[in-house]
């Protein structure tokens, strides 16, 4: 895993997405101070700006923790996993509907994720989170 920290992959994504900080900041609903402060490592996101962040510069919580060097979150060699293949099945055959009531089922499955992704993180040794 490499070194980088929290605030070098947060302005990374950014700039990756072509954002300034203004632009993070207006999508975060969070001052463009806070931005800078986290890309700085002045100040480290909480769990709730985490969240936001990573939503905001299409990467993985797990990414901006340093905890993966993939910006999707998982191994480079890692295959899609059967229910991965089923949805982009579903969607290239344009059988949107039973998509849609794929990702519904899904909706359990992403509150779990949501959830390891919170234990994750509190388990992060040395993480401030104060939010000035």
């Amino acid at each position: 895993m490499s070194a980088k920290g929290i605030g070098t992959r947060i302005k990374y994504a950014r700039e990756s997405r072509k954002l300034s900080q203004q632009d993070l900041a207006d999508r975060c609903k969070i001052g463009v101070a806070q931005i800078w402060r986290y890309e700085n490592d002045k100040s480290k996101p909480g769990a709730d700006h985490l969240v936001t962040l990573s939503k905001e510069l299409f990467v993985s919580a797990d990414y901006l923790l340093g905890l993966s060097d993939n910006p999707r979150g998982f191994s480079e060699g890692e295959e899609l996993n059967e229910v991965q293949k089923e949805l982009v099945s579903l969607v290239s055959h344009n059988d949107l509907e039973d998509a849609i009531k794929a990702l519904g089922v899904l909706h359990a499955y992403m509150d779990n994720m949501y959830y390891q992704m919170v234990v994750r993180y509190s388990q992060y040794e040395g993480m401030d989170t104060r939010e000035d």
